[in-house]
């Protein structure tokens, strides 16, 4: 399961539109500044790259701007996004407890699979009794 299915948003300290504004209610136009996590394919690897967000999708619960160094679109989910306003300590904590989640949710999946899957044995019965 991807990694954002296990985000508690209860950590983040602040809603969708709060990160998007800054005082006065006023968004910037260019975006606002952050690292995103970013996959390069030509070896597999992720990097944290700048981005700039100019708007959060309530119906997909993902964040929509682009990529500071190619201006490439791009939408992805908060657990991948640490802004630049944001306590990185705080961020952290948020992706180890995802992370953690879903290791643990994998091992419970996996040991349900094994245990259904067992086989199992007729015991015969006993003339007689």
């Amino acid at each position: 399961m991807p990694l954002e299915a296990y985000d508690d948003k209860d950590i983040d300290t602040r809603v969708p539109a709060a990160w998007l504004h800054y005082v006065g209610g006023m968004g910037p136009k260019d975006g606002v500044g952050a690292q995103g996590l970013w996959k390069d394919n030509r070896d597999d690897f992720y990097y944290w790259r700048p981005l700039r967000l100019l708007k959060y999708l309530p119906k997909t619960e993902r964040y929509e701007g682009f990529w500071e160094n190619t201006r490439e679109k791009v939408r992805m989910p908060r657990i991948f996004i640490l802004f630049n306003e944001e306590d990185p300590r705080i961020f952290a904590r948020r992706f180890k407890s995802a992370y953690q989640k879903r290791i643990y949710a994998d091992a419970l999946i996996k040991a349900n699979y094994y245990v259904e899957n067992m086989p199992r044995h007729q015991i015969p019965e006993i003339e007689g009794n």
